[in-house]
């Protein structure tokens, strides 16, 4: 059969017909599988945020729970609080049954639940349909999967094998003199605390200060200067006492530099020990510098900027500040005072009530030597 011209055009057009007809097909089932990988990569990355969040949450429930782990109920309640703080709204993300006491090994890396040896606490939060709040999805669930599980863990620590070099730097101004039996009082948690669960190695002096400092335990190990540390804190009272400092104003700064000085005879001493241990400035007080007696001749912003410019001097030397701020007046200029001079791995507390400085030492301790450890 003979194709002329006008019949191969009008087969070419019918042609191309037939074939766009096909290809809106292909291109409806291709934008669907499109649409169906979106929507798997946008439930991917929620699920990974969720995750993150949970990760978090088992991390801020670890520390908290250990740091409770001497009782069983407390242990529990903190972490909980902690879990619940970090993913808001969910209270069966932790339940009693994923918070264990046991010991971590750190050389092994292995946590065993139980044991009368108990230095760590294993936290497993939960969104899962067992708990009742599994995760949704998003688009997933044109493919059956309407919701996931997710669990997260975390192990916090004790290790006793650690160094802590821990140096107390104490206000015993005229002001704190009220204040000072719970301020020995805190002083003894906190070296019990480090003597159950650090060294025998670490180290642990008080400086104490009023407008000058003075040496108040020179650094000494838990080992060897434990009675001498302890019978410091039992001496310990207000300015003008023997052997208090006298009366003079109060100059945080000079406590801090007196510190940094005996950390640098450390240092001198045994170079190397700066990288194997812990260091830490504990400063307690109850109000900003106040430049008089000896200090007269200075502002007391220049006293502020001399704790700051120490404050600075101890991290670059890889010592974390802490602050104790006993706040019985309700001064929101010292707590920010004592708030900047935190460092490194430290933290501000306040208290508007001396009797609460015992635990909040206990607390500070159990940060300390308490790491997560997985």
């Amino acid at each position: 059969m003979r194709l002329d011209s006008s019949d191969f055009t009008s087969r070419l057009v019918s042609f191309r017909g037939d074939c766009r007809g096909a290809v809106y097909i292909w291109v409806a089932f291709s934008m669907l599988g499109m649409l169906g990988f979106a929507g798997l990569a946008i439930d991917m990355s929620y699920f990974y945020a969720v995750r993150n969040q949970m990760q978090t949450s088992a991390d801020a429930s670890a520390l908290a729970g250990a740091i409770r782990m001497s009782d069983s109920v407390d242990m529990k309640t903190e972490a909980k609080k902690y879990a619940q703080m970090n993913v808001a709204g969910d209270d069966q993300i932790l339940t009693d049954a994923d918070i264990q006491r046991g010991a971590w090994d750190f050389d092994s890396k292995t946590f065993t639940a139980g044991g009368a040896n108990a230095n760590a606490v294993r936290v497993t939060t939960r969104m899962s349909q067992a708990n009742g709040n599994p995760v949704g999805t998003l688009f997933a669930g044109v493919l059956g999967f309407d919701n996931v599980n997710v669990s997260t863990s975390a192990v916090a620590a004790y290790s006793t094998d650690d160094e802590w070099d821990v140096l107390v730097v104490q206000d015993v101004t005229g002001s704190f003199s009220a204040e000072i039996g719970d301020a020995r009082d805190a002083n003894h948690v906190l070296l019990d605390c480090l003597q159950q669960r650090t060294s025998g190695d670490s180290l642990v002096g008080m400086v104490t200060f009023t407008g000058v400092a003075t040496d108040h335990a020179p650094f000494d190990t838990m080992e060897m200067g434990y009675d001498s540390l302890s019978t410091a804190i039992d001496v310990l009272n207000s300015c003008g006492n023997d052997p208090m400092p006298p009366c003079s104003g109060t100059h945080v700064g000079a406590g801090m530099e007196r510190a940094m000085e005996m950390f640098s005879v450390v240092d001198a001493a045994d170079p190397d020990r700066k990288d194997g241990s812990v260091r830490a400035m504990v400063i307690l007080g109850d109000g900003s510098p106040n430049a008089s007696g000896p200090n007269a001749g200075q502002t007391n912003q220049d006293l502020i900027n001399h704790a700051n410019s120490m404050a600075d001097k101890a991290e670059s030397s890889d010592v974390s500040i802490y602050t104790i701020f006993y706040d019985e007046n309700n001064d929101d200029s010292g707590a920010t005072f004592f708030e900047d001079l935190v460092r490194g791995e430290g933290e501000a507390l306040r208290t508007p009530d001396s009797a609460d400085l015992p635990e909040l030492f206990a607390s500070l301790c159990a940060k300390l030597p308490l790491r997560l450890v997985q």
